[in-house]
């Protein structure tokens, strides 16, 4: 049969080259999904680390909205000692008469036969002394202590005899005010 003619050859031909792109759409077509699939792993993988990180960023906000809000609570707390503080202040700043001091400087004045019975002091800067002398020389000699010593001109603004009277046994009993230097 070598002198028929063969006419599908050319079918042959056509189907040959047919065939070919089918191959190369097939492979083609399998690139194409391969690297889908891998755009879409990539993606999922990505989506999946954002998903963390994500976690991650919300309790680290989380944890520092709690601490702003225990630092504002805080704040709050020391703006409120502070104001509590600013009301006491002028109550801290007033003077205080040193009443061991001056107890400590009648004891240094007080001669040898004065005996000073009763302290007493009160919140307007005054102060009463109240004491017993056995003779008038004695008294005198106390006064005009008080009257020149520097430290009693330094811590009182005024000194009265408040009271003096003569006992039955030729003994005096006094009394001194004094007002406090502010």
């Amino acid at each position: 049969m070598p002198d028929q003619i063969d006419f599908l050859k050319a079918d042959n031909q056509a189907s040959l080259q047919k065939l070919k792109q089918k191959k190369i759409l097939k492979l083609g077509s399998l690139i194409f999904l391969i690297f889908y699939c891998l755009l879409a792993a990539a993606i999922f993988s990505f989506s999946l680390y954002l998903s963390q990180a994500n976690r991650g960023l919300n309790k680290a906000i989380a944890l520092k909205k709690k601490q702003i809000v225990q630092l504002q609570k805080t704040e709050s707390l020391q703006l409120l000692l502070k104001q509590r503080l600013v009301s006491l202040a002028p109550i801290f700043s007033q003077k205080r008469p040193d009443y061991h001091r001056d107890l400590l400087f009648f004891k240094e004045i007080s001669p040898q036969g004065l005996n000073l019975t009763d302290f007493k002091f009160s919140e307007k800067q005054k102060m009463s002394v109240k004491g017993e002398a056995t003779n008038a020389l004695i008294l005198n000699d106390f006064l005009r202590q008080l009257k020149v010593s520097t430290v009693a001109t330094q811590e009182f603004a005024k000194v009265n005899l408040g009271s003096l009277s003569r006992k039955t046994d030729g003994s005096y009993e006094f009394s001194l005010n004094l007002e406090l230097k502010q």
